[in-house]
């Protein structure tokens, strides 16, 4: 049992806790059978719902797959403090609203949507816990996944990657995958003067894609885990993120 965030812990109690699985998923939202809670799953398809008819319904050509739940809720590592990651699988290749022809990204364009109409409006949280309610564009296929619509697992809940895993190993590639990050982005973190242009900000989101794909192999999971638990990480990551929204807002 967790007494506080790994957001608020060191690396090396978040790979502690990381590498030593739960025995069982976590009974606030699955039952004993590893299926999802009627009460629960009512609760976030509300919520999801909320997120289609306010913003998605509102853009042509959108059409919603699957509403899914990921992240470490739907993993033998859930802690006391886990946010519930619920995402809607969208199909936009019928959205008319963004010619890739004249520059840009049509997935960027409807990201940009959703924050605009529906993130900075509202929050929801199930029994004092955030959920993080989002679009993503195509189901991710190594990621452990419960398809709250479908209410079965699409990938289920497994340890494979725990017996795999040498945990100094872990951590020095994660301590270095940090230090690498403060030499590459520090200097334009701290801009001041001016804009950024809209190459900074693309080489700040590969660097973060290519930590946040880290998760497909054994060992390398975890290291995704600890960088992205780690304050300056998240530091950097939120700074690009604003910068991003801000570049590129309608």
């Amino acid at each position: 049992m967790l007494t506080k965030s790994p957001k608020n812990m060191t690396m090396e109690e978040n790979a502690e806790w990381l590498l030593n699985p739960r025995s069982t998923l976590d009974p606030r939202i699955f039952d004993s059978d590893n299926k999802m809670l009627p009460k629960v799953r009512d609760e976030l398809l509300f919520r999801a719902n909320v997120l289609k008819t306010w913003c998605l319904d509102k853009l042509p050509g959108i059409e919603v797959a699957d509403i899914v739940l990921q992240g470490s809720s739907a993993s033998y590592i859930w802690h006391e403090f886990s946010d519930l990651d619920v995402k809607l699988i969208v199909n936009y290749d019928a959205c008319p609203l963004w010619d890739a022809k004249k520059g840009g990204d049509k997935r960027a364009f409807i990201s940009r949507c959703v924050k605009a109409i529906y993130s900075r409006k509202i929050s929801f949280e199930l029994e004092g816990r955030f959920v993080d309610i989002g679009v993503i564009f195509q189901p991710y296929d190594f990621q452990q996944t419960y398809s709250i619509l479908q209410n079965k697992w699409l990938i289920e809940a497994n340890t494979y990657f725990w017996g795999k895993a040498d945990k100094e190993k872990v951590l020095a590639k994660a301590k270095k995958l940090i230090l690498d990050l403060e030499n590459t982005q520090g200097d334009k973190f701290e801009k001041i003067n001016g804009g950024y242009d809209l190459e900074d900000i693309e080489e700040a989101s590969r660097y973060w894609d290519s930590v946040l794909n880290m998760k497909r192999y054994p060992g390398s999971f975890f290291i995704n885990k600890l960088v992205c638990y780690d304050e300056r990480y998240r530091k950097f990551k939120n700074h690009w993120k604003k910068e991003k929204v801000k570049f590129l807002s309608f």
